[in-house]
């Protein structure tokens, strides 16, 4: 694994030992397999950091949460902020890659075929990459469309710019109503829009990640 692939200046991990979990931001990717982050502390807890000690690392920023295996083989003290250095040992896997997973949540959404009238309807699951939604039964398969989405849950309250699609899959409704179940993949969207929807896909996991860890 090469980290410069993964990470970046400024992205956050979560370091986990016997003591809890610490978030740590990256202060620089050094080489294809090591780091240097800003030593995590707080008032109840400082993680306890070594040259040699093993920890759980996990990742998360626009590609995914990533989680792996790392080893502090450098510290470095100054008067405003501690650095460790992080080399990875094992164990890299991705928990979740953004392109490929969508969130099964509805949000409101406005469709219209390219010029024409816009409909509200809301989406059944998204991603990054594109949605699926109910419309009427006026679309498509392989039909252009434009979509312009609201998020409205987990803390987000952001009304997307117009994102461009294709319609890719189209069926029937369970109930035999004129409507379609649609299938839409983006092929006109900003790299700031998908990073949006990204972290909004990425924390609807942790929430739903958090919900089955208090089920148990």
């Amino acid at each position: 694994m090469d980290l410069r692939k993964v990470y970046k200046p400024g992205d956050k991990i979560k370091l986990v030992d016997n003591h809890g979990e610490h978030i740590a931001s990256i202060d620089d990717v050094v080489s294809a397999d090591t780091m240097v982050i800003i030593r995590p502390w707080d008032v109840n807890r400082t993680f306890s950091a070594y040259v040699g000690k093993h920890t759980n690392t996990i990742g998360s920023n626009a590609r995914g949460i990533q989680k792996c295996m790392m080893e502090v083989v450098g510290m470095e003290k100054s008067e405003n902020v501690d650095t460790l250095k992080l080399k990875y040992v094992d164990n890299y896997s991705v928990i979740q890659n953004r392109r490929a997973y969508r969130c099964e949540v509805t949000v409101p959404v406005e469709i219209r075929k390219t010029g024409g009238s816009w409909e509200k309807t809301r989406t059944l699951d998204i991603s990054s990459t594109g949605l699926r939604v109910r419309v009427n039964g006026r679309y498509k398969l392989g039909e252009r469309v434009q979509i312009q989405v609201l998020l409205d849950r987990f803390g987000f309250d952001i009304m997307l710019p117009i994102i461009g699609g294709v319609i890719v899959r189209a069926s029937a409704t369970p109930d035999g109503t004129r409507d379609l179940i649609c299938g839409i993949d983006f092929d006109n969207i900003t790299s700031s829009t998908e990073d949006t929807l990204s972290k909004f896909v990425i924390v609807y996991q942790r929430k739903n990640a958090g919900e089955r860890s208090s089920a148990k």
